[in-house]
């Protein structure tokens, strides 16, 4: 989900003095969406004790978490505002990993609406009030335009060669547009266990990564990849016998917010970096990220005949038992 991605940046005020006694930093980031009903943000603070360690401090809630913090998003777009609920991330079924931060809670921010509330190009402010009077921490961003799908078409018909490339293509529309393009094939397929007692086919699901692509709209990669991506990630034995069902395309695509950390994080790391990375924010206080990403489908994309014959006599995948 979109709360999944965990980033500290700056691009703002990176004078923080880190030893003065109960400095109070916030610490945010969250990726907003244009394609969904609903938005997360994580919200924590840090602080220096010159009597406790950082990792004890980080399993404490109350120097973890603001008790009074109000957390909204503006819509400066459509002149509307949205106060987040604080819920335990555990109740909508996900968990921190095991680590130096607290676990339990594992509080974020959380809104849930209607898919008109944060539309594409909307100009959108996060605040945060962390006690009442208090001027509140913001960032404001742009959401990203939705994407025209050339290729691959719903319910369509898709032909992979083994011998030349397989090409995705979109569009972009408005004044938005994304950055970085990563695109993946969810792929559907049934199996059967021929030793079983009773063979039943069972529903199966894998991930197929293409690629990424930066300031380009279509994404171009051997067709061979596809019979060598299954070839490996499928047990190859004669008890198997399998059914190929369907794909569904996934797009995944951020904007220059989160491109500019990648960009920073890329240049301050490996041989070349000789010092420690400085801190990274687009906050107007404290460190964290801001920054958009958006995430589209194309379902039931289906295989073409020839396709089908190349997954069940080719060189990577004849012994895969599609039939």
């Amino acid at each position: 989900m979109l709360f999944g991605c965990m980033y500290f940046l700056s691009s703002c005020d990176n004078t923080l003095n880190l030893v003065e006694p109960g400095a109070d930093v916030p610490v945010a980031y969250a990726l907003l969406s244009s394609t969904t009903n609903e938005q997360f943000i994580r919200v924590e603070r840090g602080f220096i004790d010159p009597l406790r360690p950082a990792s004890e401090i980080a399993q404490i809630a109350d120097s973890l978490y603001y008790p009074n913090a109000v957390v909204r998003l503006v819509n400066e777009t459509q002149n509307t505002s949205f106060v987040l609920d604080q819920v335990d991330a555990k109740t909508l079924g996900f968990n921190r990993a095991e680590g130096f931060f607290l676990t339990d809670p594992n509080f974020i921010y959380y809104h849930i609406g209607s898919e008109t509330d944060f539309r594409p190009g909307d100009r959108v402010t996060f605040e945060l009030q962390r006690e009442e009077g208090d001027e509140p921490v913001t960032a404001s961003i742009n959401l990203l335009d939705t994407l025209l799908i050339s290729t691959p078409k719903p319910s369509a018909n898709i032909n992979i060669p083994t011998q030349a490339d397989y090409r995705i293509q979109w569009a972009n529309f408005g004044n938005n547009p994304a950055v970085l393009y990563s695109v993946n094939y969810i792929i559907h397929y049934e199996e059967a266990n021929l030793l079983d007692e009773e063979p039943e086919f069972e529903p199966k699901v894998i991930r197929w990564r293409l690629g990424e692509v930066r300031d380009e709209s279509i994404l171009s990669i051997p067709g061979i990849e596809f019979y060598k991506f299954m070839g490996s990630n499928l047990e190859k034995d004669e008890k198997y016998v399998r059914t190929f069902e369907y794909m569904d395309a996934e797009f995944v695509y951020s904007g220059e917010e989160l491109v500019k950390y990648l960009d920073f994080i890329n240049a301050n790391t490996g041989i070349t970096s000789s010092q420690p990375i400085p801190p990274y924010t687009n906050l107007s206080e404290g460190l964290g990220l801001i920054a958009e990403r958006n995430v589209q489908y194309v379902r039931n994309v289906f295989l073409s005949n020839s396709t089908v014959d190349s997954l069940r006599f080719g060189q990577f995948t004849k012994d895969l038992g599609f039939n």
